[in-house]
């Protein structure tokens, strides 16, 4: 019983160090190829499509991952993957609620006053387009027609601010301390483009400013309860306006409840991605494992006929299993294995060990060897090692138990005690 256990520990030995080996090697391809960021792009991506379309969605994940909060979230620390190509600055972990707070940001901010500084920033660099023109006079109307629509309803919007009533109010004055020049402006747009941006710098200075002051009376609004309305009404995507004007008009929302629904919706979204990431890992765990097993003819049968054999690596495998079932430390007890990596029986001319080299050259030259046991041998080896470096430090230690156990009744039966 002992001998064939200690084959067994010796085999569990080598699974070990062969899923401790390539799972290094795994965790490595994904860190190079940035197997996590690209996973959690195609989800986030995937969600963002699920409220803006597929045509909307591309536009709206170029903006979400070049927003501020995601930049900050990113690996700086290299060059990248391929720096260049592909995604491979971009965070591989993202808090739901930054997720729900930049999409937010990201919605609040598609108003008349963005539209305005988008035209101006268009017409900027091609001052002589007149379809560029036309658009900054149409975003400028827009602008002045949101203007005079908060400036009517502040009365009512006043009611339901707290800390912002000061601040609107103020913002509300500087708007209407804007009207010439913004009745100025809509005449020069009236016309045709000037031939240089400087005959327009004074009415541009004044649309900047009609756009910063939007910007601010915009945000106060959608902080308040009567203005989150409005803000879900605005929103460009038909999918997260639904949404919006859902949570937000449910027992007056607010803000903060349409951030928690969408940080549950990228929750129950990130489960399905970790899926993903899952399969894409174990795929590549396979097919690395089968890799080594041939490259290192790392065939179970083989490593079963050497360990059944060979008393002095059965012996040094067990040994190595005692010290790995008494370390606590995981890390440690991982270095240990992977130092052993070299007294495997794996390698092309491992048989010599057990025997001479006459009836190893007969035993690989054996067709069933060849195209029958070492395939099998390279694939259980493989499909044992997807299992997991985990699952083989239980078994060994379950084995290791087990072995300490039966000697105990052994030994004293080797010291010529019987039972009474």
């Amino acid at each position: 019983m002992g001998f064939w256990l200690d084959i067994a520990i010796g085999l569990v030995v080598f699974f070990l160090a062969m899923s401790l080996v390539v799972t290094a090697a795994v965790e490595a391809l994904s860190q190079v190829m940035a197997w996590r960021a690209n996973t959690l792009r195609a989800g986030v991506g995937n969600l963002l499509q699920s409220f803006a379309g597929k045509e909307g969605g591309g536009a709206l994940l170029a903006r979400f991952y070049d927003h501020t909060l995601l930049k900050g979230l990113a690996d700086r620390r290299g060059p990248g993957p391929a720096e260049g190509a592909g995604h491979g600055k971009d965070p591989s972990y993202i808090p739901a609620h930054v997720f729900a707070a930049v999409l937010v940001d990201i919605a609040a901010r598609n108003g008349p006053a963005a539209e305005l500084r988008q035209a101006l920033g268009a017409w900027r660099a091609s001052p002589g387009d007149r379809g560029k023109w036309i658009a900054l006079r149409d975003a400028f109307a827009a602008a002045k027609e949101e203007a005079t629509r908060l400036q009517a309803r502040e009365p009512v919007l006043l009611l339901d601010m707290q800390a912002d009533r000061a601040a609107f109010s103020a913002a509300i004055a500087a708007t209407t301390r804007l009207a010439d020049a913004i009745k100025d402006a809509s005449t020069a747009l009236a016309g045709d483009p000037p031939p240089d941006p400087a005959g327009f710098a004074a009415q541009e200075e004044t649309a900047l400013g009609l756009c910063e002051l939007l910007a601010r009376l915009s945000g106060m609004v959608d902080r308040s309860l009567a203005g989150a309305g409005e803000f879900a009404a605005r929103l460009e995507h038909p999918a997260l306006r639904e949404l919006a004007i859902g949570t937000l008009g449910a027992a007056r929302g607010s803000l903060d409840d349409l951030r928690a629904e969408l940080a549950r919706r990228f929750d129950d979204s990130m489960a399905r991605v970790s899926g993903w990431y899952k399969r894409r890992t174990q795929v590549a765990t396979f097919l690395v494992a089968l890799a080594a097993a041939v490259v290192a003819n790392a065939s179970v049968f083989q490593a079963a006929i050497i360990i059944h054999d060979d008393g002095w690596l059965r012996a040094e495998l067990v040994a190595a299993a005692a010290m790995v079932a008494r370390e606590p430390d995981a890390a440690k007890r991982s270095e240990f294995v992977s130092a052993r990596v070299p007294a495997l029986p794996i390698g092309w001319g491992n048989c010599t060990r057990v025997m001479d080299e006459a009836s190893c050259a007969d035993s690989l030259s054996s067709l069933a060897t060849k195209f029958f046991l070492y395939p099998l041998g390279w694939l259980v080896t493989a499909l044992a090692t997807m299992i997991g470096a985990p699952f083989w430090f239980d078994m060994l230690s379950m084995l290791m138990r087990l072995r300490a156990s039966g000697l105990v009744p052994a030994s004293r039966e080797s010291q010529g005690g019987a039972a009474p």
